[in-house]
């Protein structure tokens, strides 16, 4: 088996979920690293499917530390992400839709 392609160019620790997306395949990673404030944040990339980061988003509460562990990908192209965010007193499970 030899390697297709390898990235580091997503920042962030950890990488929990991975989805291919169908139309090009494309791969969406989600995980979680440390944001400005020291607290971590969601971290969402997509990247071609050669490997060249094509976005990278953090998503940040303000509030605390916030996980991404799940992603998927519509046949339409939507992502769909799922994890934990911060919130006064606790923490909220969080799911977010996010358009091609």
């Amino acid at each position: 088996m030899s390697l297709k392609w390898s990235s580091i160019a997503c920042t962030g620790r950890n990488g929990r979920g991975i989805a291919v997306d169908p139309r090009d395949q494309s791969v969406v990673v989600v995980g979680d690293g440390t944001g400005a404030n020291a607290d971590d944040n969601i971290r969402l990339c997509k990247h071609s499917s050669n490997g060249a980061l094509l976005w990278g988003k953090d998503i940040d509460s303000d509030a605390g530390s916030d996980f991404g562990y799940g992603v998927a990908i519509t046949p339409a192209g939507t992502i769909i992400a799922v994890g934990i965010i911060a919130a006064p007193g606790g923490s909220d499970a969080w799911v977010a839709a996010f358009a091609p």
